[in-house]
């Protein structure tokens, strides 16, 4: 039974020096690990915020472009204004040309009569006043008829020199007007025109900075598409690490597993090996115990069958004595040998009892350390998994800004944090937008779905402590998301909207959002 324990212990004591040693390599993996993981966080929020300010300098540059239509349709609705009130003093000046040659006309027609009125003054200043000629020309009338006649004329000639007059001043003050109107008309449209030149000028300046300011937006987001592409390399090249230290924490594990269950089937065999050794030997006693009680009983009850026998034989002294001595003796040594085995029997029972219920408790202490192992290692595992899982939202954001978030290889909360929402109450969270193909991404969420598979899968990421993991969540102006994946920028109030379509993740950006959860 001694050797059994010592050979127990040795084989203990070998598993648990090439488990320590295990333990020792799988720390220095996981912290190797956990640097890596930090080193991508801090490369996924850059990236996050790279796409952030992407979709700032598309949305600049939309708001740009914008600007710059509406300023070429000011410039061609000016440019159509200044043609039309070029036009109008085209018209004008031909309106003007033609008003001047109406002037010139009327002028020349008044200095004729100007004339005709110098020359009836001149033969009025030879012939003496013009009254005096009338009466003349009355008074020489050969009869009354003559008389009325030369009086009608004379009247005539009077009236029509004073309308003639009166309309020569008429004309002249509405060629006044016309041309006072017209050069006021003139003005106007001078003034029009040079204000329609100076708009022009403004606008194409404008024209000219806003293009400048596109260029220079195009420009930056050139730089940012650059910088997005080298966080995404570099955090190609960390996952590529991550996943060879994954990889080599996994082969540690399979390698301690193995010396695990080499050293169980090793302490198995020294406990069967132990187990049948006690056996034997308890077997050997009982049996030597058992014999040499049967050779004992056996002598004396042959001893007290001889001392029958014989004072059977002195009192019978003859052949039937001997006959019942030798046949009691005989039954005395049948008995004595039965009663041996039986006692060997017992014995030998009694000690495979023994050894199986030392078996039992041994088997139970190995369960026991086995099932503790296994609970560490899968704490472990565990921690790494959720360590491992971050993802940058965003690419997305994306992209999507962003992000900064992404699928299951993103999370690291466990599902079963408590949460601090109340179902009903409306909360403010920051929200951005993902794919299942962004950088890193398995494309299957924390709790399973497959999102390549499941295009219109409606979920978000969320943070485990804030919203549970399986949660109906409903976001305001969007509609009902079950809360299915974690993201290692997730934390706190903020959620990652899955979206099928890349571009639909960019243009979605960062927003502010009302949510409450269902359920």
């Amino acid at each position: 039974m001694l050797k059994k324990f010592i050979t127990l212990a040795m084989f203990t004591g070998m598993g648990h020096m090439l488990l320590a040693g295990g333990v020792f390599a799988n720390e220095a993996l996981e912290n190797e690990q956990e640097q890596i993981q930090q080193e991508r966080e801090e490369i996924q929020s850059e990236l996050s915020d790279a796409e952030t300010a992407l979709v700032d300098l598309v949305q600049e540059l939309e708001t740009l472009t914008g600007q710059l239509l509406e300023l070429n349709e000011a410039i061609g609705e000016n440019e159509e204004r200044l043609v039309r009130t070029e036009e109008e003093i085209a018209e004008n000046e031909a309106k003007i040309d033609e008003l001047e040659t109406n002037i010139e006309r009327l002028q020349s027609d008044i200095d004729h009569r100007f004339e005709l009125l110098k020359d009836r003054a001149s033969s009025y200043q030879k012939n003496g006043s013009g009254s005096a000629s009338y009466i003349e020309v009355i008074l020489g009338s050969e009869n009354f008829g003559d008389f009325i006649t030369r009086l009608f004329t004379i009247t005539q000639i009077a009236k029509a020199d004073s309308d003639f007059i009166e309309q020569l001043e008429i004309n002249q003050r509405e060629l006044e007007k016309s041309q006072g109107e017209h050069e006021k008309v003139l003005i106007k449209l001078d003034t029009q025109a040079a204000e329609l030149e100076e708009l022009h000028s403004d606008l194409d300046h404008q024209r000219k900075e806003t293009s400048q300011l596109r260029d220079s937006v195009k420009e930056n987001e050139a730089e940012q598409k650059k910088l997005i592409d080298q966080l995404i390399d570099e955090d190609q090249d960390l996952a590529a690490q991550e996943a060879d230290i994954l990889e080599r924490i996994r082969e540690e594990i399979r390698r301690q597993e193995e010396a695990r269950k080499a050293e169980e089937e090793a302490t198995r065999k020294a406990k069967e090996e132990a187990e049948v050794k006690a056996e034997e030997e308890a077997t050997r006693q009982a049996e030597a115990e058992a014999q040499a009680k049967a050779e004992e009983e056996a002598t004396q009850a042959k001893a007290e069958a001889e001392a029958k026998a014989e004072e059977e034989a002195s009192r019978e002294a003859n052949s039937e004595a001997e006959a019942e001595v030798e046949k009691q003796a005989r039954q005395a040594e049948e008995e004595a040998q039965a009663k041996a085995e039986k006692q060997a029997r017992q014995a030998q029972e009694e000690a495979q009892a023994k050894a199986e219920e030392e078996a039992r408790k041994a088997e139970e202490e190995a369960a026991r350390k086995a099932e503790e192992g296994a609970k560490a290692k899968a704490e472990k595992e565990e921690k790494q998994s959720s360590n491992s899982n971050s993802s940058g939202n965003s690419n997305a954001s994306n992209s999507s800004g962003s992000g900064s978030g992404s699928l299951s290889s993103r999370g690291s909360s466990s599902s079963d944090d408590s949460s601090s929402s109340e179902e009903g109450s409306w909360k403010t969270f920051s929200a951005t937008a993902y794919t299942a193909s962004c950088t890193g991404c398995s494309g299957v969420t924390r709790t399973g779905i497959d999102l390549k598979a499941n295009p219109d899968a409606r979920v978000i990421a969320v943070d485990p402590s804030v919203i549970p993991l399986g949660s109906r969540v409903e976001v305001k102006g969007y509609g009902t998301f079950l809360a299915a994946d974690t993201g290692g920028a997730i934390r706190g109030n903020k959620i990652d909207i899955f979206m099928a379509d890349r571009s639909d993740a960019l243009s979605f950006g960062r927003r502010s959002v009302q949510i409450r959860v269902l359920n």
